[in-house]
């Protein structure tokens, strides 16, 4: 065999195994394990502690921006939460970290001035549930428009181990505040 042939051969070889290495590395990114859901259910996120687990989130289910003076009130009538914050259509604000276990809380929410009926907001206790001890008690407040197209608020809490969620994207409170 001549040198001439040698090279090309050499070279030609190198290229296709060039291509073959990119085609076993597109083959295995492909077939990469999912992480497992569970694991991720199962840590506590790093904000969360131990005293105050729970947020509560207000979801604007309209289509219409709203300004809202938000109060949240602890058992004592103490102002957890107090403030005006903006409410874009389709999204909704996080308090995050504010409810303590076994709480009852008072939401008021005024739009525009309007008062609306204010909400309770219980964070009992999931101990006595096997599958989750430390679960949830998430609240949503959910803001719709009513039949005669007047505001209203509902609140949902999640179960020990059912997650409600929004179902629009949330950010965090303190985005959304707006100087009074």
């Amino acid at each position: 065999m001549n040198r001439r042939q040698f090279l090309s051969i050499s070279a030609l070889s190198l290229s296709l195994s060039g291509c073959m290495e990119v085609s076993f590395v597109d083959d295995n990114e492909n077939n990469l394990p999912t992480p497992s859901l569970d694991s991720e259910t199962e840590s506590p996120t790093p904000s969360q502690t131990p005293e105050q687990p729970h947020d509560l989130y207000i979801v604007n289910y309209t289509t219409t921006k709203e300004i809202a003076t938000v109060h949240i009130l602890d058992e004592n009538l103490n102002a957890v939460v107090e403030g005006q914050y903006e409410l874009p259509s389709e999204r909704g604000i996080e308090f995050k970290d504010i409810g303590a276990w076994e709480t009852e809380y008072k939401v008021e929410l005024s739009i525009d001035g309007t008062e609306l009926t204010p909400l309770m907001w219980f964070t009992a206790s999931c101990a006595s549930v096997d599958e989750a001890p430390r679960g949830s008690r998430d609240g949503y407040v959910q803001l719709r428009r009513d039949g005669s197209d007047r505001l209203q608020a509902t609140i949902a809490v999640n179960g020990c181990d059912a997650i409600i969620g929004p179902e629009y994207p949330t950010g965090p409170a303190q985005g959304f505040r707006v100087e009074e």
